[in-house]
């Protein structure tokens, strides 16, 4: 009935008929069903929609905020390269939703004055992508990788410490992967799954790809790797190193030294 009333007002065009809307009316509006999985509808703003169409909602309320912000007056302005660079949120908004993070504050929740659960977590994703990119980047020009290596709970994670020829060192994490197994064969391919997951651009998106170059420069690069003492650690770790099994290529060719942590093997002593 509410959608009856908006079309009877002259507001709106339904499957991109002229506009009848004038005045102080709410614009032109196409009502769209196509881009929308789950067969519902939704209203696209005819003056937001130049590089494709921009959904906004099904209610009023939806329609009057839309209205309110400043991409879609610049829009109605004439100005549509300036609103185009607003597609983007701002650079103070990903700072809000980066100090937020740091508290640990869940990806679910809102942030009031930058946006709901879905943006949210997409804004977290550009912040960990950007990241990453300065991470692939300065691993691009490594001349030596260390790769520190611990596996809890079905859990695996590498953490790198990385040197340029500049002698400019960078530490972070390489990557973590889940429910892999317990053989040293289980490490060693869950540790190959974490270097191909490093040398990823967008990982976890539509428009993902492996840098290969990359990747066979980081095999190359590593010069070290550190584990715990137990027995499939130190096998895995050399079998990064030598062919050990026929069926399994050699991950990184040129490690120097394989090192035992000394907090596991102190943690060990006491513990006994």
């Amino acid at each position: 009935m509410i959608l009856g009333i908006w079309l009877c007002a002259g507001r709106f065009v339904a499957d991109g008929a002229p506009s009848c809307g004038q005045g102080d009316g709410l614009g032109r509006w196409i009502l769209r069903s196509d881009h929308l999985s789950n067969g519902s509808w939704s209203l696209s703003c005819v003056l937001c929609s130049v590089n494709g169409p921009k959904l906004t909602g099904n209610q009023l309320s939806h329609v009057l905020r839309h209205r309110a912000t400043l991409q879609h007056q610049k829009h109605a302005q004439g100005h549509h390269k300036a609103a185009l660079a607003l597609d983007a949120p701002s650079v103070d908004a990903f700072i809000t939703v980066y100090v937020e993070a740091r508290k640990g504050h869940a990806a679910s929740q809102a942030i009031e004055n930058v946006g709901k659960r879905r943006k949210i977590k997409r804004m977290r994703f550009c912040l960990a992508e950007a990241h990453r990119a300065m991470d692939r980047r300065f691993l691009r020009s490594a001349t030596a990788i260390s790769l520190m290596r611990d596996m809890r709970k079905s859990r695996l994670m590498i953490r790198f410490v990385v040197v340029s020829a500049k002698l400019e060192v960078r530490r972070g994490l390489l990557g973590i992967h889940r429910n892999f197994g317990h053989s040293a064969r289980d490490i060693l391919r869950a540790t190959s799954i974490i270097l191909r997951r490093a040398a990823t651009v967008c990982g976890n998106s539509c428009c993902s790809f492996v840098d290969m170059a990359l990747l066979r420069h980081i095999r190359r690069q590593v010069v070290m790797i550190c584990t715990d003492s137990a027995a499939d650690e130190m096998l895995a770790a050399e079998m990064m190193r030598q062919s050990i099994a026929s069926d399994m290529a050699v991950l990184t060719p040129n490690p120097r030294v394989v090192l035992r942590d000394k907090a596991h093997s102190s943690r060990r002593t006491l513990v006994s």
